[in-house]
């Protein structure tokens, strides 16, 4: 989680949703080797907050899945880690969800 804050403060601001759309497209493509590999069974990641905008302008809420991920299966572990990012415009709020 934490290699995600310091590379979302070090980007501009225009720059967070193509960061974003990259790292769901790197996840879906190798999603053999992510999530195989590492007997992972699901990943989801939620961010809120003023994204890739500036000025006073309405919140954002972006999410993708991969695979299974649930709250209410009893046989599926969970692990979940939370975040924030300190961007110029405000703080993003970041959920990382991994289901094995």
């Amino acid at each position: 989680m934490a290699w995600f804050s310091r590379a979302m403060t070090k980007l501009d601001i225009g720059k967070h949703r193509r960061f974003i759309r990259l790292f769901k497209i790197l996840l879906i493509k190798y999603e053999d080797i992510f999530l195989k590999t590492n007997g992972i069974l699901g990943f989801k990641f939620d961010i809120r907050g003023k994204l890739g905008v500036t000025g006073n302008a309405k919140k954002r809420h972006t999410y993708f899945n991969i695979g299974q991920v649930s709250f209410s299966r009893k046989n599926l572990r969970v692990d979940y880690q939370q975040g924030l990012v300190y961007t110029e415009t405000g703080v993003l709020g970041v959920t990382m969800v991994i289901g094995f």
